[in-house]
């Protein structure tokens, strides 16, 4: 929309009174904090994204009231008088002496909407700035402010302020009513509190939208005619400009493949990563501190980031990681240098000709004891030699060698991806006997050659016993050992050889295992399996969630697929069945695959090898749910235990969003499109496992 002023304000004025008789009505705990578009600010909100409570911008789902809104007949009885599409409605608190930071709402959402603000609770001390323009709005008033100027406002008084925030689409209505508004001879419209009309809001039908050709083309020509009017050189300007052209294809050809339809999804955002990886790199350094610019490229890029929170970035999926240290050096234990080292750059990196020297000698895997005499000349100071050890085991260039402990009893989460088992492998890895990973393991088993779906043509991760060979398991087992530490962080092999366990307790998971169950019982003979599963419409939300966020990334360019990346597992004849589909029947394909052939796999092994746990029953009943694993496990209870699990679960560490029951409702509208389908799965679900 145009706007030629900083500040519209509308010929509405609504009920101070009334205003203030909603926000008496609820309590501390009803106010969330969020902290994203305003710095340390709380909300209620009205109407959102599913009618949950979230404060996702109104592109992921319809716009629906909340229970909150029940309560609140006065706001509806002004909705229904505004009769403008409101996509999200809130109550905001801005704290006491605080300040919102200044900047332009820059994203898509404010592309297509504009925020309508009327104080509940102010004082004279609060300013709203925009642009070059700084008012003081009183209670019951309705200003919108222009979202193409910086904004801010600041709270100099020492009680809270209280905004009621409505956010409308852009449409014929609004343009009205912003002209009359204009209109010097416009009556103000008094919201009285006992009028009798009918309760009715206008929330607009909801669909997948991105931006049009030409709209690409307004924006990209805002973005040039700022950059060419910096001292950009007449060549960067050229690559830039058909690094754009590029990119503007891509979008029109796009655009003319889906049009508005979820099943663009990931083309347009493969078209976004283009613009961000080979268009902004051309101009960075000229438009760093243009704030009009970065606002367009905000815009742009923020059209598939439906959450007022930045996505995540990715941190590799370490959720137990420990920080890392240099390895312990034993002087009993046997070290071998990798095969071929000469020819990795790890070794032509080496800035001392006397550790080039030192690889050669361990060419057949000895210990520093026995090897010492042969060394003692060039290295006559053993803490220099320690040292060098440790340098060379860093880069990869050294290895210990070692006998594999027994794995007692490993025990596996297996689950369809986002579907608890962080939080269950959090839980279970307090007992003191446990040893773990301390990451998932993606690298451990892909990284054997045999087991890489590449060599199977990415058909899908699938494992079978047939792939386990007796070459393959020692190897598996090893590589598993490597990484292995106790529940207080200190690896297997800093230990000293005599005080290494011969035996110990080993837990994973990783949801990619949905699909190995068999595989791993043959490499872990003595493998227990905890089957967790989690309703569809919960988990397949919470996938979708994770395809979002761009967090959960297991393969770039991936054969046969047409977009930059792939998340979570391969289901197998993902190839011949996902080409060009919506996200949602990805993530809903990804959890009957995950869930199915877990299930199928553990019909094979004895029952005594396996336990399944609902994931409600684990959120619910935790301590229960866990004391029952512990008994199937043959896990050791604590006291400690028992204690930290009264206090409740603790949030997951790789949760994307606040844990709450009906969250996955915002995605109501795309999940129909497949729970029909996987229904029928379910209920065999609910019927056969349940009981077990």
């Amino acid at each position: 929309m145009e706007f030629t002023t900083d500040f519209c304000k509308l010929k509405i004025q609504l009920d101070s009174n009334e205003l203030q008789n909603i926000l008496n009505q609820f309590q501390p705990q009803d106010w969330i904090s969020h902290g994203i578009e305003t710095s340390g600010n709380e909300s209620v909100m009205l109407i959102s994204a599913g009618g949950t409570y979230n404060t996702d911008y109104a592109l992921s789902a319809p716009a629906e009231p909340t229970p909150y809104l029940d309560n609140c007949l006065y706001i509806q009885k002004f909705l229904t008088v505004l009769n403008l599409p409101v996509s999200r409605c809130r109550l905001v608190k801005l704290p006491a002496n605080m300040a919102a930071p200044t900047k332009i709402p820059a994203h898509y959402h404010w592309f297509r909407h504009s925020a309508i603000y009327i104080p509940v609770q102010t004082q004279t001390s609060i300013d709203f700035h925009c642009g070059t323009s700084q008012i003081f709005m009183q209670t019951g008033e309705a200003w919108i402010a222009n979202p193409n100027q910086a904004q801010s406002l600041a709270n100099n008084s020492e009680q809270d302020c209280v905004y009621l925030v409505v956010d409308v689409k852009h449409s014929k209505q609004l343009n009205l009513l912003m002209t009359k508004a204009l209109d010097k001879n416009q009556q103000i419209e008094q919201i009285k509190p006992d009028f009798k009309t009918e309760i009715k809001l206008n929330l607009p039908r909801f669909r997948f939208d991105v931006f049009t050709p030409a709209e690409i083309e307004l924006l990209t020509d805002r973005l040039s005619k700022i950059v060419q009017a910096s001292d950009i050189t007449t060549q960067a300007f050229s690559g830039y400009q058909n690094t754009l052209t590029s990119f503007k294809a891509e979008w029109e050809l796009s655009f003319a493949q889906f049009a508005n339809q979820h099943a663009g999804e990931m083309a347009y955002y493969d078209a976004i990563l283009s613009f961000k990886e080979n268009v902004l790199p051309k101009i960075r350094r000229w438009i760093a501190k243009d704030p009009q610019a970065q606002a367009i490229i905000e815009t742009m890029t923020s059209l598939l980031q439906v959450a007022v929170r930045p996505a995540p970035s990715k941190v590799g999926q370490k959720f137990l990681s420990r920080q890392k240290t240099l390895p312990h050096i034993d002087w009993q234990s046997l070290y071998q240098a990798t095969e071929k080292f000469e020819d990795q750059a790890s070794y032509k990196c080496l800035s001392q000709d006397a550790l080039r020297e030192l690889l050669p000698h361990f060419r057949i895997a000895d210990s520093l004891d026995k090897r010492y005499p042969s060394l003692a000349k060039q290295w006559p100071n053993k803490a220099d030699l320690t040292a060098a050890i440790q340098q060379l085991l860093n880069v990869g260039l050294l290895k210990e060698r070692f006998a594999n402990p027994k794995f007692d009893r490993p025990i596996f989460i297996v689950s369809a991806p986002r579907a608890g088992s962080t939080l269950l492998y959090e839980t279970l890895a307090k007992f003191p006997e446990i040893w773990a990973i301390g990451q998932e393991s993606h690298e451990i088993i892909e990284g054997i050659k045999a087991l890489h779906p590449e060599t199977y043509n990415y058909s899908s991760n699938r494992l079978t016993a047939e792939h386990s060979t007796l070459d393959v398991e020692m190897h598996l087992q090893q590589r598993f050992a490597r990484q292995l530490h106790d529940s207080q962080g200190k690896l297997l092999l800093d230990y000293p050889v005599a005080e290494r366990p011969q035996s110990l307790r080993f837990l994973e998971k990783t949801p990619k295992n949905a699909l190995r169950v068999s595989f791993l019982k043959k490499v872990f003979p003595e493998a227990l399996f905890i089957f967790l599963y989690r309703d569809p419409q919960e988990n397949v939300s919470s996938m979708l969630e994770g395809w979002r966020s761009r967090s959960f990334i297991a393969y770039k360019q991936l054969p046969k697929w047409p977009h930059k990346n792939w998340c979570f597992l391969l289901p197998p004849e993902w190839q011949q069945n996902l080409q060009n589909k919506p996200l949602v029947e990805i993530a809903g394909e990804q959890w009957r695959a995950a869930n199915y052939y877990i299930w199928e796999d553990l019909k094979t092994l004895a029952p005594e090898d396996w336990y399944f746990v609902h994931y409600h029953d684990l959120v619910k009943n935790t301590e229960q749910v866990v004391h029952d694993i512990s008994d199937f496990a043959g896990l050791t209870w604590h006291q400690e235990i028992e204690q930290s699990l009264s206090k409740g679960l603790s949030v997951s560490k790789m949760a994307l969003s606040a844990p709450s029951p009906d969250k996955w409702r915002k995605h109501t509208y795309e999940l129909d499109m497949v729970l029909p389908k996987l229904e029928p799965f379910a209920r065999r679900v609910e019927l056969e496992l349940c009981q077990k």
